[in-house]
């Protein structure tokens, strides 16, 4: 019975959308997410120009879904929180989505010679979202409406009419050939557009015809209609497929339309996640964000929504086992394929597509970022209760409720609550009994289930919380507990209702071992000497090396009265009158004054010697002949390359040939180094939770992190 109420839940909260955990509003993998999101968003923070667009080395075209990006954010770690908005931003990036709204609106006008619809789509989403959740109008003498108004009516009229884009948009010309591609983002844009002009999307229902003829024999779809995918470009591929899904709900069809079915088994039977089905032409393999991001849309507007006998994107993915991934906490379903391998790939600056194997990695960051947000891009397909509220965003999608009243203030709308003055995100009603478990004095009900962690005695054996046959409820095993050093590794646990990951190890007063032993991410905090160890800072001597670490070699008073420290050792002046020094092998360097071990202080050329009986330099290659692709080097026959000859002195090898070496002249901070002429940070004293690792001075996810 607990399993029907859940899959029943589910349904009936979030259509669309991701189901809630039971057991927790913010469980780890979903700050996991978050995390990704905000590192991805500081990444276009850093990325924005002075003119408010994107610098993505291609005009900005990133901007709109860049805005997105920040709108669509959800305003926190919770499954089921709402997204910020304008409203819900801090007022640094209110400025910075204001200046991004205002750049589509300046560079991306509407224009009578045309418009290139696939920026006019996500700007118009952008724009639509911006104005609907508070953004002012007015913006330095520009009016978003006004632009959002002209934006709509020429995509409007850039819509195909001709036989093979009945229906269709295109780059910019109404009269050529219409692409699935380009038909989505004009599509989602006008959608979006409606929310501020309402007549904006009267036009979608008539791209159905030219969305029918991009459909392939299997089922799925191709980038052209009419047949026209010329040369390799005929077949299906994952980024069309999930297009002509999204497509046909934007047009209004429902997910039990026959042509929504047969799209839907493409999906289905040629799944994947972490790579993407594509056409035979060249770059077509680049899209997999761009197809990821289209396949996220797709299914969230195809969840089972009651709608009748069919194939539903409940069904679809699922491939990854959470548990497994040490998030038993999560279902097991397509969101999770795609977040995980997201959140996994992300690289260490926020970005995404660090292989290069894409577009244009601000686009890929982009549609990564909204994959993870469950963007719709301001759309509002269902409204299940019509009750003027978007499914998606409401509180009781299946009963009407325009004010959204909760008094509980658990996310769950009066109308629909089943306990309306105890919190109960989840809705649990273990007797089925119409009052929730959280307000019921009587929740046990016999029924064959196992105890779960839920603070109840589900099995009614009179102890909570204990299991099958006294187990504990919880899957045992390791577990990621957020925290660091020792305490980063912990093991899943029922306390108080709630399945928790309790560390192994407890803080504890910070050694100098090489462990963070107070769990606050430093290692040996405070403990360590100048030179990165334990104990004392180690004393200079003349030796030649920096012993006390301050950066400089052989620096105090080192050597006996009337010495010198000279070339790591301490050195006798030569006799003021003879000239002569009395240590045999040593002889007056008459530049220094100091008595010398032949060849110490002779500074010879590159490759030359210094011969300790003259004490002058020679060149040991001379007179000596090598066979072809060998040179000499030190007076014997080596491979011609730098690896064994060496290089001058402020150079370096980088395998193949001596390069100047680009750290020679910088000066780093403390806990930084140099590499290739760049100070990155060091990881030297990071310490980082479990399943993260250090990269540059920062823990970054990594699956093998701790193990």
């Amino acid at each position: 019975m607990q399993t029907r109420i859940h899959a029943a839940l589910a349904a009936t909260l979030v259509a669309g959308t991701c189901a809630a955990p039971a057991e927790a509003s913010v469980t780890p993998f979903g700050q996991r997410v978050n995390d990704a999101i905000e590192r991805g968003l500081e990444f276009f923070r850093g990325r924005q120009g002075g003119n408010g667009g994107i610098n993505d080395g291609a005009n900005g075209g990133t901007t709109g879904l860049a805005m997105l990006t920040f709108l669509e954010k959800r305003t926190s770690a919770d499954w089921n929180a709402p997204a910020q908005g304008y409203d819900g931003m801090d007022p640094a990036d209110q400025a910075r989505v204001q200046r991004g709204v205002a750049f589509c609106a300046n560079v991306w006008p509407p224009n009578a010679n045309g418009i290139y619809s696939y920026h006019a789509g996500a700007c118009l989403m952008a724009a639509s979202l911006y104005r609907v959740t508070g953004g002012p109008d007015n913006i330095g003498g520009t009016s978003i409406d006004h632009y959002i108004r002209e934006t709509a009516d020429l995509l409007n009229q850039k819509q195909g009419r001709e036989q093979c884009n009945n229906g269709g948009w295109n780059y910019l010309d109404p009269d050529s050939f219409g692409d699935l591609s380009t038909t989505q983002f004009a599509m989602a844009g006008l959608k979006a557009a409606t929310a501020v002009v309402p007549n904006a999307g009267n036009r979608l229902a008539a791209a159905v015809p030219f969305i029918d003829s991009t459909k392939y024999f299997d089922g799925g779809h191709m980038y052209l209609g009419c047949g026209l995918e010329l040369d390799r470009r005929l077949s299906s591929s994952t980024a069309m497929t999930a297009s002509g899904v999204w497509t046909y709900r934007l047009a209004g069809q429902p997910t039990t339309n026959g042509n929504v079915q047969s799209a839907m088994r493409w999906l289905r039977d040629n799944y994947r996640y972490d790579s993407t089905i594509f056409p035979p032409i060249v770059d077509f393999e680049r899209s997999r964000y761009y197809a990821l991001w289209a396949a996220a849309k797709a299914y969230e507007v195809t969840a089972d929504d009651g709608g009748g006998a069919g194939l539903y994107s409940d069904a679809i993915g699922g491939q990854r086992d959470p548990a497994v991934d040490g998030y038993p906490e999560e279902t097991r379903r397509w969101y999770y394929d795609f977040a995980h391998w997201l959140v996994t790939t992300q690289g260490g600056n926020g970005a995404w597509c660090t292989d290069g194997n894409c577009w244009n990695p601000q686009a890929a960051t982009a549609y990564a970022i909204l994959v993870l947000q469950r963007s719709l891009g301001g759309v509002c397909i269902l409204d299940d209760d019509d009750d003027g509220l978007c499914s998606t965003e409401d509180n009781c999608p299946s009963v009407p409720n325009p004010d959204q009243a909760d008094r509980d203030n658990d996310g769950v709308g009066d109308a629909c609550d089943n306990c309306v003055d105890a919190p109960n995100r989840d809705q649990l009603d273990d007797d089925a009994d119409g009052i929730g478990d959280a307000c019921d004095d009587i929740v046990c009900a016999p029924d064959g289930l196992p105890d779960l962690c839920d603070g109840r005695d589900n099995d009614c054996d009179g102890q909570v919380d204990n299991g099958s046959d006294g187990a504990e409820p919880v899957a045992p095993g390791p577990c990621a507990t957020g925290q660091a050093g020792i305490c980063a590794r912990g093991a899943r646990a029922c306390l108080n209702g709630a399945v928790v990951c309790l560390a192994d190890a407890a803080p504890q007063a910070e050694v100098c071992n090489r462990e963070d032993d107070d769990c606050n991410g430093i290692i040996d905090d405070g403990l360590v000497n100048a030179c990165g160890g334990c104990g004392p800072t180690p004393a200079e001597v003349c030796d030649g090396v920096d012993n006390d670490c301050d950066g400089q070699v052989d620096d105090g008073d080192l050597c006996a009265a009337g010495q010198v420290c000279f070339e790591g050792g301490c050195r006798m002046p030569c006799d003021e009158v003879t000239r002569e020094c009395s240590l045999e092998g040593e002889v007056c360097n008459p530049a220094y004054d100091l008595c010398l071990p032949r060849c110490v202080g002779v500074a010879c050329d590159f490759g030359d010697r210094c011969d300790p009986d003259t004490n002058a330099c020679f060149d040991p290659c001379a007179g000596v002949v090598c066979q072809a692709g060998q040179v000499c080097a030190g007076g014997d026959c080596v491979l011609d390359t730098c690896a064994q000859t060496g290089c001058p002195d402020g150079q370096v090898c980088d395998g193949e040939a001596c390069v100047p070496n680009a750290c020679e002249d910088q000066d780093c901070g403390v806990d930084e180094f140099c590499r290739q002429g760049v100070c990155v940070g060091s990881c030297a004293q990071v310490a980082c939770p479990l399943y993260e690792s250090c990269v540059d001075g920062e823990c970054v996810p990594d699956d093998c992190g701790g193990i």
